[in-house]
Protein backbone atom coordinates (compact mmCIF):
# COMPACT_ATOMS: atom_id res chain seq x y z
CA UNK A 1 0.00 0.00 0.00
CA UNK A 2 2.85 2.43 0.77
CA UNK A 3 3.98 2.56 -2.85
CA UNK A 4 0.43 3.49 -3.96
CA UNK A 5 -0.52 5.92 -1.18
CA UNK A 6 0.30 9.60 -0.87
CA UNK A 7 -0.78 11.80 2.01
CA UNK A 8 -1.07 15.35 0.78
CA UNK A 9 -1.49 18.46 2.92
CA UNK A 10 -2.51 21.14 0.47
CA UNK A 11 -2.23 21.68 -3.25
CA UNK A 12 -4.52 22.09 -6.23
CA UNK A 13 -7.35 19.70 -5.38
CA UNK A 14 -8.80 19.64 -8.90
CA UNK A 15 -5.42 18.82 -10.44
CA UNK A 16 -4.71 16.14 -7.85
CA UNK A 17 -8.07 14.41 -8.29
CA UNK A 18 -7.77 14.46 -12.09
CA UNK A 19 -4.75 12.15 -11.76
CA UNK A 20 -5.95 10.01 -8.84
CA UNK A 21 -6.95 6.38 -9.24
CA UNK A 22 -8.67 6.35 -5.85
CA UNK A 23 -9.57 8.62 -2.95
CA UNK A 24 -9.71 7.61 0.72
CA UNK A 25 -11.32 10.12 3.06
CA UNK A 26 -12.87 10.18 6.49
CA UNK A 27 -15.77 12.45 5.57
CA UNK A 28 -14.29 15.42 3.73
CA UNK A 29 -16.37 17.01 1.01
CA UNK A 30 -13.08 17.58 -0.80
CA UNK A 31 -13.70 14.08 -2.21
CA UNK A 32 -16.72 15.34 -4.18
CA UNK A 33 -14.70 16.80 -7.09
CA UNK A 34 -12.99 13.42 -7.46
CA UNK A 35 -16.33 11.64 -7.34
CA UNK A 36 -17.62 13.99 -10.04
CA UNK A 37 -14.58 13.08 -12.14
CA UNK A 38 -15.37 9.37 -11.73
CA UNK A 39 -12.58 8.51 -9.27
CA UNK A 40 -13.29 5.49 -7.04
CA UNK A 41 -13.74 6.82 -3.49
CA UNK A 42 -14.19 5.33 -0.04
CA UNK A 43 -15.39 7.29 2.99
CA UNK A 44 -14.26 5.80 6.29
CA UNK A 45 -16.47 8.01 8.45
CA UNK A 46 -20.00 9.36 8.16
CA UNK A 47 -20.14 11.46 5.01
CA UNK A 48 -23.11 13.05 3.29
CA UNK A 49 -21.99 11.49 0.00
CA UNK A 50 -21.27 7.97 1.33
CA UNK A 51 -23.93 5.93 -0.44
CA UNK A 52 -24.18 3.09 -2.95
CA UNK A 53 -23.52 4.30 -6.46
CA UNK A 54 -21.29 7.12 -5.27
CA UNK A 55 -18.67 5.57 -2.99
CA UNK A 56 -17.14 2.13 -2.54
CA UNK A 57 -19.25 0.31 0.06
CA UNK A 58 -16.80 -2.43 1.09
CA UNK A 59 -13.91 -2.57 3.51
CA UNK A 60 -10.76 -0.50 3.08
CA UNK A 61 -8.75 -3.69 2.53
CA UNK A 62 -11.02 -4.55 -0.42
CA UNK A 63 -10.86 -0.99 -1.78
CA UNK A 64 -7.11 -1.42 -2.35
CA UNK A 65 -7.78 -4.53 -4.44
CA UNK A 66 -10.00 -2.87 -7.03
CA UNK A 67 -8.54 -2.24 -10.45
CA UNK A 68 -8.19 1.38 -11.61
CA UNK A 69 -11.36 2.40 -13.42
CA UNK A 70 -13.45 -0.26 -11.66
CA UNK A 71 -16.16 0.73 -9.19
CA UNK A 72 -16.43 4.22 -10.61
CA UNK A 73 -19.25 6.38 -9.23
CA UNK A 74 -22.51 6.20 -11.18
CA UNK A 75 -22.74 9.48 -13.13
CA UNK A 76 -26.53 9.75 -12.88
CA UNK A 77 -26.53 9.22 -9.10
CA UNK A 78 -23.67 11.67 -8.62
CA UNK A 79 -25.43 14.27 -10.78
CA UNK A 80 -28.68 13.89 -8.81
CA UNK A 81 -26.78 14.09 -5.50
CA UNK A 82 -24.98 17.29 -6.54
CA UNK A 83 -28.26 18.92 -7.65
CA UNK A 84 -29.93 18.10 -4.33
CA UNK A 85 -26.97 19.36 -2.28
CA UNK A 86 -26.75 22.59 -4.28
CA UNK A 87 -30.47 23.22 -3.93
CA UNK A 88 -30.70 22.37 -0.24
CA UNK A 89 -27.45 23.75 1.18
CA UNK A 90 -25.74 26.19 -1.16
CA UNK A 91 -26.22 29.95 -1.46
CA UNK A 92 -24.91 31.86 -4.46
CA UNK A 93 -22.24 34.43 -3.67
CA UNK A 94 -18.73 34.87 -2.33
CA UNK A 95 -16.66 36.98 0.03
CA UNK A 96 -14.25 38.30 -2.60
CA UNK A 97 -16.29 40.91 -4.48
CA UNK A 98 -18.97 43.43 -3.56
CA UNK A 99 -21.41 41.79 -5.96
CA UNK A 100 -20.61 38.36 -4.48
CA UNK A 101 -21.21 39.59 -0.94
CA UNK A 102 -24.56 41.16 -1.90
CA UNK A 103 -25.61 37.89 -3.59
CA UNK A 104 -24.59 35.87 -0.53
CA UNK A 105 -26.41 38.24 1.83
CA UNK A 106 -29.58 38.23 -0.31
CA UNK A 107 -29.50 34.46 -0.64
CA UNK A 108 -28.88 33.88 3.06
CA UNK A 109 -31.55 36.29 4.24
CA UNK A 110 -34.11 34.99 1.76
CA UNK A 111 -33.40 31.41 2.80
CA UNK A 112 -33.87 32.35 6.47
CA UNK A 113 -37.03 34.33 5.79
CA UNK A 114 -38.54 31.48 3.75
CA UNK A 115 -37.81 28.91 6.45
CA UNK A 116 -40.27 27.72 9.08
CA UNK A 117 -38.42 29.77 11.70
CA UNK A 118 -39.26 33.20 10.24
CA UNK A 119 -42.38 34.54 8.65
CA UNK A 120 -42.23 37.60 6.44
CA UNK A 121 -41.45 38.90 2.97
CA UNK A 122 -38.34 38.12 0.96
CA UNK A 123 -35.74 40.87 0.80
CA UNK A 124 -33.90 42.25 -2.19
CA UNK A 125 -30.97 44.28 -0.95
CA UNK A 126 -29.32 46.60 -3.41
CA UNK A 127 -25.55 46.92 -3.56
CA UNK A 128 -24.38 49.71 -1.26
CA UNK A 129 -23.65 52.97 -3.03
CA UNK A 130 -20.27 54.46 -2.33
Amino acid sequence: VNHRTHIIDGGNLNLLTQHATGIVTINSTSAIPGIQLGVATIALGKAIFDMPGITFQGDLSDFWKIEPGYNKPDESIVSAFVRVVHHATQINGNFYTEDGMVRALNGGLNRLLKSDIFEGPSLDLAAPHV
